[in-house]
């Protein structure tokens, strides 16, 4: 789902955390004798200061530091609604992002312990009719694959370290929807311009994120991630 933050909001989000950090702390209670005391001690302290024309302030700075650190959250705040008016936000069980006017950014945000590199790279075990392996592309923290049919249709699976995956969807007209691929968080989107069909999934996987992205519905797409999660991936060292 995706929210909007005003600059209500996010001041709300700041105060509340920055007055639960302040500290209560009990008044002490002192005897009359140690207030006689304390009083005869200022009162000669005042009289040296005086002396040397420097005025003596007995005035905690604890409350003007907790003003000058919200009057610098109040300028910070309005400079962010100034520029961006509001955050658009995605916020799914894995997944985060920011909602742009044409793309949704989006990273994982359940990364666990998960691998900070591809430790065995995956090959799909269940793959559409007439579609073949095509081409491969490595790195240490991303798998691309690309299985083609007879009539150069593609689909593209990915896999990436969750520690890396940032990417930028196409959503202009489109939205990200929440799913799971058998019991993982999962998002989709599908793409239906002029009668053709595209769909992306995306699915945190026990170690990797994992992407799907071909010329197909959004049913058979999640079907196809279904049954390779089921039936587990050809892994290669």
């Amino acid at each position: 789902m995706s929210k909007s933050y005003s600059i209500g909001d996010i001041l709300a989000m700041y105060y509340e955390n920055e007055l639960l950090a302040v500290e209560e702390v009990a008044l002490p209670k002192f005897s009359a004798g140690h207030n006689r005391r304390m009083r005869k001690a200022f009162a000669l302290f005042s009289k040296r200061q005086a002396a040397y024309n420097q005025p003596m302030s007995t005035r905690s700075k604890r409350p003007l530091v907790i003003r000058k650190r919200i009057l610098i959250a109040v300028i910070i705040a309005a400079v962010i609604a100034l520029i961006l008016g509001c955050i658009n936000v995605f916020i799914s069980g894995s997944f985060r992002g920011t909602v742009h006017k044409d793309n949704t950014r989006l990273f994982a945000f359940d990364v666990g312990d998960s691998p900070d590199d591809i430790e065995e790279r995956y090959r799909l075990s269940v793959v559409p009719e007439g579609y073949e392996l095509y081409e491969t592309s490595s790195s240490s923290a991303i798998e691309f694959v690309v299985y083609k049919n007879a009539s150069n249709h593609a689909l593209i699976f990915c896999q990436t370290v969750k520690s890396e995956y940032d990417i930028h969807i196409n959503t202009e007209g489109y939205d990200l929807q929440e799913t799971d691929v058998n019991g993982c968080d999962a998002v989709y989107v599908e793409y239906d311009k002029d009668g053709i069909v595209n769909t992306m999934v995306i699915w945190n996987s026990e170690d990797y994120i994992l992407d799907l992205y071909g010329d197909f519905t959004k049913e058979e797409m999640l079907d196809l991630a279904n049954s390779n999660e089921i039936k587990g991936f050809i892994k290669e060292k």
